[in-house]
């Protein structure tokens, strides 16, 4: 792949335990990421499972396209 082509990833069940990790994992790779979750989904729950493995934990979050 080209360094010219940016990487996007279509992530199902993001706000799940496994979801949530493979979020925070690619925005560190600096894949962008389109999320897909259910309306009652709790979304600060992805806060906070990023929030183990980074400072810029908000900062990475703000980048996920829901």
């Amino acid at each position: 792949m080209s360094n010219s082509k940016k990487r996007v990833a279509l992530i199902a069940g993001a706000t799940g335990l496994v979801g949530a990790h493979l979020l925070h994992r690619l925005l560190v790779d600096g894949t962008a990421v389109k999320a897909i979750h259910r309306r009652e989904s709790d979304l600060a729950r992805v806060k906070k499972i990023f929030s183990y493995y980074s400072d810029n934990y908000e900062e990475l979050y703000e980048k996920i396209e829901w």
